[in-house]
């Protein structure tokens, strides 16, 4: 799906050039350690100076303090060549929760060519009737926001985050006046950089810089700690839809299916702590929503018939029946991994 969006050749080389170190995975974290991210967000921001005031830039990055000192030139050759010109800047909201990589890289090149492309071109052209060169504060902001309804992102567990509570209040009147309509699922907050920074810094993965050689004895000792582990750790949880035990994907064995290829469990429901396969889960969802809105059989029938999607919209929990979207599943199996 985000094939449809990847950027072009031409466009990628430009961005390695306007973007240094704006998307790397590993950065220097101080004395003697790497940072491993796993935060990933597109952001949004615009110049606060006199002659381009109003200007603005859509970006990547995995650490939104640092990128936006690299936009004011706070360090050294370090890439936001781009923005130079804009400089002061200021970080107007940014859009986190991307399970990968790829998924936001392809949400960034979208949001900065909405009329190239093809999911997006619609709703910027026809809706909006804002194109690529409409760069204003709220074109822009309207556009980010109305792309979180469209595939491949409107299942996404994503976070609006605005710095300043006057932009979050102008920018949601005009959504509702221009019909722009924000899932469910997605939260939208306010705070300042501290508070995004914090949370960016509990996402990531401390490691030292220096990898000490290990021994053929060392790597024996630990493989029979591991072993250890996993004889006395339960690794099995039960669906809770099919009732069946299958891998625990939360135990670290995601990469351990069995040879028919069984799908892995995982935490659905924060709440109550449900487990279910997703495809299982998917699969209840729509028999929750076909008959929420299918009153007799006639009706029912039809609507199996003629349903031709492939991920729900939301369904009822299995085990506590509250009513979830698509997105708080995948939320919900995100953090649980997360917070082991």
């Amino acid at each position: 799906m985000i094939s449809s969006q990847s950027p072009s050749s031409a466009s990628r080389m430009q961005r390695n050039d306007d973007d240094e170190d704006d998307d790397d995975e590993e950065y220097n974290g101080g004395e003697g350690v790497k940072v491993k991210s796993t935060f990933a967000c597109c952001y949004l921001v615009a110049s606060l100076s006199e002659q381009h005031k109003g200007k603005t830039y859509v970006g990547f990055t995995v650490n939104p303090k640092r990128r936006l000192l690299q936009h004011n030139g706070q360090y050294a050759n370090a890439g936001a060549k781009y923005t130079k010109k804009l400089r002061p800047c200021e970080m107007v909201f940014c859009v986190h929760g991307f399970p990968t990589k790829t998924q936001a890289l392809g949400f960034e090149w979208a949001w900065q060519n909405p009329t190239t492309s093809r999911a997006v071109k619609d709703v910027a052209q026809n809706q909006l009737r804002i194109g690529s060169r409409h760069s204003t504060i709220l074109n822009k902001s309207l556009l980010g926001l109305a792309m979180m309804s469209l595939s491949p992102w409107k299942h996404l567990p994503l976070v609006v985050h605005f710095f300043d509570e006057s932009h979050k209040r102008e920018v949601l009147k005009n959504a509702d006046k221009k019909d722009v309509r924000i899932p469910s699922h997605v939260r939208i907050e306010v705070g300042e950089m501290s508070k995004l920074d914090a949370y960016v810094k509990a996402c990531n993965v401390l490691k030292p810089f220096k990898k000490q050689r290990r021994t053929e004895k060392d790597d024996g000792d630990d493989l029979l700690e591991e072993s250890e582990d996993f004889l006395h750790e339960s690794d099995q949880l039960v669906c809770e839809v099919c009732l069946r035990k299958t891998k625990n994907i939360e135990k670290g064995n995601r990469n351990s299916v069995d040879d028919e290829g069984e799908e892995e469990v995982c935490c659905t429901c924060l709440d109550c702590g449900a487990h279910a396969h997703l495809v299982c889960l998917a699969k209840s969802f729509f028999e929750c929503s076909r008959s929420l809105m299918c009153d007799d059989k006639e009706n029912h029938s039809k609507s199996e018939t003629s349903s031709d999607e492939l991920i729900p919209e939301k369904g009822k929990c299995p085990r506590c029946d509250r009513m979830q979207t698509w997105g708080d599943v995948l939320a919900s199996r995100a953090r649980a991994v997360k917070n082991l």
